[in-house]
């Protein structure tokens, strides 16, 4: 009985060396194969996914030692190419959505105003796993570290921004919102990257 391959990936996902590792998963698997015989699959299943949790931190810092100036080069790199690469994925939406609202004569000022907001943070929850989905797909090494790393960066910018156009006339919920939709949303992102890299085999 092998150990479920999503929390593999998600181990694998986070850019710790093989050398650490791969003893580690192999360490991981010995057990939930011990926990299979002992405890059944649900139990073992649980029991692989709280270890994989407690394991991250330590995956993450040899993530943080292992890192050289190429590697941080190449983490901006695809937190960029991910960035443009929504940027023109949403301009071709909306220039195909007026185009759409165009032909029908349908004009957005016909929407009430409680729906905009709310279409404005349906684009910005789309956009922001769709960038997250994206991170992961080009960072072979650390695609969930990219992604997290995207979601930081996004969501860090909106507060300055915030803070130094104190709103900019905007409702409070946005700078509210803003932030933590702008964090979390490329995390779902590359969390969905990796549920299908783990139905295709995984990372290795």
């Amino acid at each position: 009985m092998k150990p479920p391959r999503f929390a593999e990936v998600l181990l694998e996902s986070l850019g710790a060396e093989a050398s650490f590792l791969e003893p580690l998963l192999g360490d991981l698997a010995e057990r939930f194969a011990l926990r299979v015989e002992r405890d059944g699959v649900g139990a073992a299943r649980r029991w692989y996914y709280r270890e994989s949790v407690r394991a991250t931190p330590h995956l993450l810092g040899d993530w943080r030692r292992s890192l050289r100036a190429p590697d941080i080069r190449h983490l901006a790199g695809v937190m960029l190419s991910s960035f443009f690469f929504t940027m023109t994925l949403l301009f071709l939406a909306a220039e195909l959505a007026a185009g759409a609202a165009s032909a029908m004569e349908f004009s957005p000022r016909a929407l009430s105003a409680p729906l905009l907001p709310a279409l404005w943070v349906l684009i910005g929850v789309t956009c922001t796993v769709m960038g997250g989905y994206i991170a992961a797909w080009l960072d072979r090494r650390a695609p969930l570290v990219s992604a997290v790393a995207l979601g930081l960066t996004w969501s860090c910018s909106a507060t300055a921004i915030g803070g130094l156009t104190r709103g900019n006339g905007a409702l409070a919920w946005y700078w509210v919102c803003a932030p933590v939709i702008l964090a979390v949303g490329p995390i779902v992102g590359g969390v969905l990257r990796l549920r299908a890299v783990a139905r295709t085999g995984g990372l290795r």
